[in-house]
Order: structure tokens, then C-alpha cells, then sequence
């Protein structure tokens, strides 16, 4: 599935300090840890591993090899627990809070309590592009394929958009996705709004959107899935690199992303 790291289903990297854990590929998937130029690197897990978030000291992740199990690697300990033992996907930590589609309950929207333990199912409706942001939680509901957000606490659950957005992100102000039903133009929508505001910001057929600083960077399937970046007021539109991205995932001054057909690699 696609990551956009702490904006949006957890990441394939997470990083701080100068040191980086990341989903390494060539070596079945397992998270490794390293400096920024990749060496002194070492396998901290050796299952395989997706969705990094990072809350206080810990790595949260999906456990792929032992039934997609959420579970928590303290980095100065590298002590494992599990959090959730059940097959989940698509974990995003707001706060103290991590919210997840939970495959084992029909891929449900669910939130765990990192702080007191505790499970609480939000949605009846099947869940995907997981973005919690200022109280509420914003998802694409995969039975009607529509832009939807309820609140951490489960209440006021609301269709926000006819149309079917994809990688929903957010600045802490506005989200942005493309819209799918309006030729998957990147689009923006202050949070709290319905789709009635919404803003095109280009034509481009927009994937693996995210976002830092003024500037949101993206897959442009119109222009064979190569990276563009554009201004979040629609100005400055360009393109980065030709290769067919996916994945984006942006730490500090750097963007991480894969490209299609390549298996095996993560690239800077």
C-alpha cells in the first residue's frame, strides 16, 4: 500500500537525530537502521515489517510476517511487545492515539490507546488513506469509495465528498488528495469543510501526495509517474525527476520514495 509516514498510513522510514529506520527490501523486508548515508547499518527487526510511526521512543509498526500485528520497538532497549494481536494495515499515531483498518473486523477504522491500553472500533464502513488531524480522523470509506472523517471518539461520522479522493494528507490546515472522480486532479479542502469548498490546485492526476514547508510533492500519473512539486496555492508548478515514484515519504530536508518496477530499493 501506499505511505505518506506520519501523515498518512504510517511510513516505509521514520527518522530523527541523524539515524533512520527503514523497510529494507533487498534483505526481505526487515527494518534495518542507519545513519543518513547508510552505513554502520544493522537489522533492528528481522521480521518483515510496514507502517513505521514514531511515538516518544518507540517504533510503532505492521508486523507482516507474524499476521500483520501492530508491535512496539523500544530503540534504546530494541525490547519488541505486541500492541494489537490482530492482522491490521495502514497505521497512523496522532498524539496518543493510533488508529488502524483492522483486516480481522471486516478492515474497519479502529483506534488504540497507546497510553491506556485500550482497543475502540470507530466505523462500520471499511477504511483506507488514514489521516487523523485536529480531533477527527479522515479516510476514504472503501464501501462508497468517498471522502468521510468521524471523530476520535467515534461520534459524528460524515460523508464530506461524492467524489473518491486517493493519499489524503494534511498540513494541519488543509488536506489535500487527488480526486479521483474529477480526473485525480490534485485537490485541496480546509479541514472541517465539505467538498463544496474544495480547491483544484493543477490538472495533474495526482498519487503519493505529501507535503512539508510550502510545497506539496506528488506522482504525476499523467506524465508517466514522475515527481512534481507544486506551491500549496497552486503556483510553482515542476517536475523533479522523471522516473515513475510511489511512495513518497519526506523526513527532515530529504524525500524518500520508490519507483515502480523496482522491487528491491528505497531511494533519497
Amino acid at each position: 500500500g501506499n505511505t505518506g509516514g506520519d501523515r498518512m498510513n504510517g511510513g516505509l522510514i521514520v527518522g530523527r537525530g541523524g539515524e533512520y529506520c527503514f523497510t529494507c527490501f533487498e534483505a526481505g523486508e526487515c527494518m534495518v537502521r542507519a545513519d543518513l548515508s547508510m552505513g554502520s547499518r544493522r537489522v533492528m527487526y528481522p521480521g518483515a515489517c510496514r507502517n513505521f510511526n514514531l511515538y516518544q521512543d518507540k517504533i510503532i509498526f505492521c508486523d507482516l510476517g507474524d499476521g500483520q500485528k501492530i508491535k512496539a520497538l523500544d530503540l534504546k532497549t530494541e525490547a519488541v511487545e505486541t500492541l494489537v494481536d490482530s492482522n491490521t494495515f495502514l497505521l497512523t499515531v496522532s498524539g496518543q492515539y493510533l488508529f488502524y483498518r483492522n483486516n480481522s473486523c471486516g478492515e474497519r477504522l479502529f483506534r488504540y490507546d497507546l497510553v491506556l491500553k485500550e482497543n475502540r472500533q470507530l466505523t462500520d464502513c471499511r477504511s483506507w488513506y488514514i489521516t487523523p488531524v485536529r480531533g477527527e480522523v479522515y479516510f476514504r470509506n472503501y464501501d462508497i469509495l468517498k471522502l468521510a472523517c468521524v471523530s476520535f471518539g467515534g461520534s459524528g461520522y460524515r460523508v464530506l465528498s461524492e467524489d473518491t479522493p486517493v493519499d489524503i494528507i494534511h498540513d494541519g490546515e488543509y488536506l489535500y488528495y487527488g480526486n479521483w472522480d474529477k480526473g485525480k486532479r490534485l485537490t485541496k479542502l480546509r479541514i472541517g469543510e465539505d467538498a463544496s469548498h474544495e480547491v483544484p490546485l493543477c490538472a495533474d492526476a495526482a498519487f503519493s501526495v505529501n507535503e512539508r514547508g510550502d510545497w506539496l510533492y506528488y506522482s504525476n500519473w499523467n506524465d508517466g509517474k514522475g515527481m512534481y512539486a507544486i506551491r500549496k496555492d497552486g503556483t510553482g508548478r515542476r517536475k523533479l525527476l522523471s522516473e515513475p515514484v510511489w511512495c513518497i515519504n519526506i523526513i527532515d530536508d530529504f524525500i524518500f520514495y520508490r519507483i515502480h518496477g523496482d522491487d528491491t530499493s528505497l531511494y533519497r
